[in-house]
């Protein structure tokens, strides 16, 4: 497993293709 920092925009590219993406939304966004 790799964990990986920064914007998704900058990081998906040069690590593509992948199996799964976990993300973390910003604390108190509840429009999900």
């Amino acid at each position: 497993m790799t964990v990986l920092t920064g914007d998704c925009r900058e990081q998906m590219p040069w690590h593509a293709p992948f199996d799964m993406i976990i993300a973390d939304p910003p604390y108190g966004d509840t429009s999900l």
